[in-house]
């Protein structure tokens, strides 16, 4: 008798715990192609609070084959994940063994690769953790507040001080959006924060299926060039611009190559991983593999709509952007890596000249609806400004603040103050015992009133 067969009889025995047994492990309809019309009757009539027996069943399924099976709803739920898992790997050798070619070997690895991602992500068993278990919890929570004590933020920093001054740094499994119009410098502000993670002596991973290496190795010397400590430590007069880098000339060959020796010396590593030239690898399972084989510490996606999707939905491709924005979420809460992706913000609706609100977002709201942040940005070129707006908080409130930034030096200022002692949504100006108190003399005041 099959797993399926075992389990749905299970589900007649036992009713609504054996259901909450399977959703708890992840099982779902899709979990029985033979028996899906016997898994979502029983469903639904569960659903509906209504009565569920082998009696009641066998009149609905008169040729059902039914055993009662020793094994338990959980244990029966493993073995329907490792069936279906079985039958997708056995798949996709199949696969391979009939198309695979000297020609075509790097596509279907890639195809492969992402396949068997999916398999893994939908058929491995849920981890959980006992939350009794405190003892790791009290050291962890001892080592992040040594840290705080210290001044330092508890995730990476971001070189941006009002960042780390409301969300506390980069913080592991979290996702950022950094939303913006084509032009207003949101690629900048990301790379930005990459090369202070790297300054720190972190590994980030910098995935960009729109620009090339050339493009986004310029930006990064250009805005490494600009900072006071580098340019002290070389007796550079001026940052590396931009635009001399793009075009290979207007610079001082010499003095660009002690940079770069000097840069490559500091701690940390950057990996720069661009799809311009290969957009059939720019994947999340190609994103994956190389959070495992690099051991990556932060995570740069830029932009996340231009990443090929494993499932293409052509009659909703909104819903394609979506299920991207779904999977990079899922690797950030799986490898507990800080990821931040950009997308680009639609024209309509908005404010002019104001960065862009989390509902602009180009294509579809799932990627401002996942991430713990998202952070607008407009770069005003005329002024040298750079306008950011946090419209999403998960852990605070919002914020805005301006910096001065020339793109073409590198140049980056802090021009809005901090104000208060904000962090993670408290501030000076909320005190409980003040509001007790106010509370109370308002009560004794109603009181006096109606006397």
């Amino acid at each position: 008798m099959s797993v399926e067969a075992l389990a749905i009889a299970v589900l007649v025995d036992e009713g609504a715990s054996a259901l909450r047994t399977f959703y708890a492990n992840g099982v779902t309809s899709n979990d029985f192609p033979i028996y899906d019309e016997e898994f979502l009757w029983c469903e639904r009539r569960l659903a509906r609070k209504r009565t569920l027996n082998r009696r009641i069943f066998r009149q609905r399924f008169a040729d059902f084959e039914w055993t009662l099976p020793k094994e338990s709803a959980k244990d029966l739920a493993m073995e329907l994940k490792e069936e279906r898992a079985f039958e997708e790997v056995t798949s996709i050798m199949a696969t391979l063994s009939e198309t695979l070619e000297k020609d075509n070997a790097l596509d279907l690895a890639v195809t492969v690769r992402d396949r068997l991602g999916m398999v893994t992500r939908q058929f491995a068993p849920m981890s959980d953790s006992i939350v009794e278990d405190w003892q790791e919890d009290v050291a962890e929570m001892r080592r992040y507040m040594q840290a705080a004590k210290a001044g330092a933020p508890i995730g990476l920093k971001t070189g941006f001080a009002h960042l780390d001054h409301h969300w506390g740094g980069l913080l592991p499994g979290q996702m950022i959006l950094v939303l913006g119009r084509t032009g207003e410098g949101k690629s900048l502000k990301v790379y930005a924060m990459g090369l202070n993670a790297k300054l720190q002596g972190a590994n980030v991973g910098i995935f960009t299926p729109e620009l090339s290496r050339h493009e986004v190795k310029c930006r990064l010397h250009t805005l490494a060039s600009a900072k006071q400590e580098i340019k002290d430590a070389l007796g550079l007069k001026q940052s590396f611009r931009n635009r001399a880098l793009l075009h290979r000339s207007g610079f001082n060959l010499k003095s660009y190559a002690r940079f770069c020796e000097y840069f490559a010396g500091l701690p940390g590593k950057i990996h720069l991983l661009s799809g311009t030239h290969r957009p059939h690898q720019m994947t999340v399972g190609y994103i994956e593999d190389r959070i495992v084989e690099l051991a990556l510490d932060l995570v740069i996606i830029d932009p996340i709509y231009l990443l090929k999707p494993v499932t293409v939905y052509k009659d909703n491709p909104y819903a394609t952007i979506g299920s991207i924005a779904e999977s990079v979420e899922r690797l950030a809460e799986a490898y507990n890596v800080p990821i931040i992706i950009t997308n680009q913000a639609h024209r309509q609706g908005g404010a002019q000249g104001d960065a862009p609100h989390k509902d602009r977002s180009f294509g579809s709201d799932l990627p401002a609806q996942l991430s713990d942040y998202v952070l607008g940005v407009k770069h005003l070129s005329d002024e040298s400004k750079m306008i950011c707006r946090c419209t999403k908080s998960r852990f605070g409130q919002e914020f805005r603040y301006d910096i001065g930034l020339h793109a073409n030096t590198g140049a980056i200022r802090e021009i809005t103050p901090l104000q208060g002692n904000y962090f993670n949504g408290a501030d000076d100006s909320f005190d409980e015992e003040i509001v007790d108190a106010i509370n109370q003399s308002q009560r004794r005041q109603k009181g006096k009133t109606h006397a």
